[in-house]
């Protein structure tokens, strides 16, 4: 291994996008060596690239991959922010509908007359909170889905047009 005549580079992603990125490194002159999957993370894989060190336009090849990963970072994060909020809000709705529901129980064993009317009264409150706060969860979820998809789909044009550019200044064409 000559480490003048080559740069070399490891990529970290999840396995369902491994292909994709395979692919776009491809476009900017690298050439996979090697790939192996994450011995702690079972969804995430390491990739190793090669190409030669002197290639034409290699300034701009490396600010485009730049680009390039700063655009897969944010199609990441957008990913992960579509549940995330949904989720945080349907686990608070469900804790709080936890507590309703068990104070209704609690308060229905003791021996007063009022613990009879009120306790089932603060269960139906925690079974009706925990079906409003999900169905809130969800539109939550529907209007964030929505959102984030068009961002990821902006984020994906971006990385298709800097694949493109990378090819036609290796002079490839597809």
């Amino acid at each position: 291994m000559d480490l003048f005549e080559s740069d070399y580079i490891t990529v970290t992603g999840k396995i369902n996008a491994a292909d994709h990125i395979i692919e776009n490194y491809s476009d900017f002159g690298w050439t996979l060596t090697e790939r192996r999957d994450d011995k702690l993370y079972c969804d995430v894989t390491h990739m190793s690239f090669t190409r030669p060190h002197f290639i034409e336009n290699k300034d701009e090849l490396q600010l485009m991959q730049v680009r390039l990963e700063i655009a897969y970072n944010a199609a990441g994060k957008y990913s992960h922010k579509t549940v995330s909020r949904a989720v945080a809000l349907g686990n608070l709705a469900g804790f709080i509908a936890i507590l309703l529901t068990v104070g209704g129980v609690l308060l229905m064993l003791c021996e007063a007359l009022l613990s009879y009317i009120f306790g089932p009264v603060l269960c139906a409150v925690g079974v009706a909170e925990a079906v409003v706060g999900e169905l809130i969860a969800y539109r939550v979820y529907k209007a964030d889905k929505k959102k984030y998809s068009l961002l990821i789909k902006q984020e994906s044009q971006k990385i298709q047009s800097l694949c493109k550019r990378a090819r036609e200044l290796r002079g490839v064409n597809e």
